[in-house]
């Protein structure tokens, strides 16, 4: 049997809107099934940036006291401690002054990177409206790796030397996995893994792999939520190739996890193996060298991604939750 189309001048003319409204139809129903696509309009955020980092070396080496000491009132934070000769002497800092010179050279970059940590704290008041509108500060540290990025009260304190880029000298002592995260496009993710981290809680008298990779999971999605306009695989600072492998390999890498009965362990050297900062997890079979670092963390976000597709939870009640268990059974997650 044919199917003979015959013309229909009524229905030619009618056919673009139908296909518009078609498209419209689908367009909307993906965003409302978007979890983070969310209207940030009436979100009452008024963040201010300010930069230590370029008034501070921007005084005089020869004469710094004056003028160092006439940022006191809009750099309070930083004279809590400190009298004038431990100024001078961090002014002086040879360090400090080479730091301080690569920051300046890559001034574009720190501001959109900037621009884009005020979209975070934006988002984050969207989230949490009675938290405090916040303040960021930028300044140079002496390479303090153990913070990079920290926040206290409604401050946030980033120390932008720690991102000079992965190639940088300053950090050739660091292995490629951990240079890999120096990168001024991370700036904005570390605020929203410091922030998800506040809300994150834990049961503390559980700590079995399953309780760190749910822990882990939860960090990692909230981060999403904070800012998700960004390539997935950089919510665990994997390039794509990791990210690639670890998808490739779902279903094994679950599967190894529940014969070797690892899920219920509290063995710590299993929780390093798979949760830390690694070039690559250990398993110890021949995948090992491919693998990339930190699967228990990615298995985690993917088991309370599974989680939010399957209930109703806001993220604040997710974030609220600490049975790692009932987390479990109610993801159903089935790779």
């Amino acid at each position: 049997m044919r199917l003979i189309l015959t013309k229909n001048n009524d229905m030619s003319a009618a056919f673009p809107r139908l296909l518009v409204g078609f498209c419209f139809l689908i367009l909307l129903h993906a965003c409302k099934n978007d979890p983070f696509e969310v209207s940030l309009v009436g979100v009452d955020s008024n963040v201010e940036v300010k930069r230590f980092d370029l008034a501070f070396f921007d005084c005089d080496r020869e004469k710094p006291d004056t003028c160092i000491f006439s940022l006191k009132s809009e750099f309070s934070p930083f004279f809590q401690q400190g009298d004038r000769r431990f100024w001078r002497l961090q002014r002086n800092d040879s360090l400090l002054n080479s730091l301080s010179r690569k920051a300046r050279t890559m001034e574009d970059q720190f501001e959109r990177a900037l621009e884009s940590s005020v979209q975070v704290l934006k988002r984050y008041k969207y989230y949490y409206p009675e938290s405090a509108n916040h303040r960021v500060y930028t300044y140079i540290s002496p390479l303090d790796f153990e913070f990079p990025l920290f926040i206290a009260d409604s401050l946030v304190f980033i120390a932008l030397d720690q991102y000079l880029t992965s190639s940088s000298s300053f950090y050739a002592s660091k292995p490629a996995y951990l240079s890999f995260r120096k990168e001024s496009y991370f700036i904005s993710l570390d605020l929203a893994e410091e922030l998800a981290r506040m809300h994150n809680l834990r049961n503390r008298e559980s700590n079995d792999l399953l309780s760190e990779m749910i822990y882990e999971g939860k960090l990692i999605y909230m981060s999403r939520a904070l800012e998700p306009y960004r390539p997935e695989n950089d919510y665990l600072r994997y390039s794509k190739e990791d990210w690639e492998f670890c998808v490739a390999n779902e279903s094994d890498i679950w599967s190894y996890l529940v014969e070797q009965q690892l899920l219920f362990s509290s063995d710590e050297d299993i929780k390093r193996r798979l949760i830390l900062s690694a070039p690559f997890s250990k398993f110890y079979l021949p995948i090992d060298a491919e693998s990339p670092g930190e699967v228990g963390r990615w298995v985690g976000y993917r088991i309370v991604c599974s989680l939010m597709e399957n209930t109703n939870l806001s993220l604040q009640e997710m974030m609220q939750l600490k049975d790692a268990r009932w987390i479990l059974k109610n993801a159903r997650y089935k790779p």
